[in-house]
């Protein structure tokens, strides 16, 4: 017998109490983003912020000049 061929009696009831037991466990509740994470997202935040006042800029001209500094570094 293969894992595949247990069968599931499980009802929608059962399954939701199950699922709620289970994600109210601590290990969930405490899962905090490690520092790379909360790095890379605010890179992404400041990168997103500076491309919305750029294309703001004076009909898309800060697009230009944005990308013209990204290919000259």
């Amino acid at each position: 017998m293969t894992l595949f061929d247990a069968p599931i009696d499980i009802g929608r009831d059962e399954a939701r109490e199950l699922a709620q037991r289970e994600l109210a466990e601590k290990v969930y509740a405490d899962a905090q983003p490690s520092w790379w994470e909360r790095l890379t997202t605010w890179i992404w935040d400041q990168l997103n912020d500076l491309l919305t006042r750029a294309g703001d800029a004076a009909n898309g001209l800060g697009w230009l000049l944005l990308l013209a500094v990204v290919v000259i570094v």
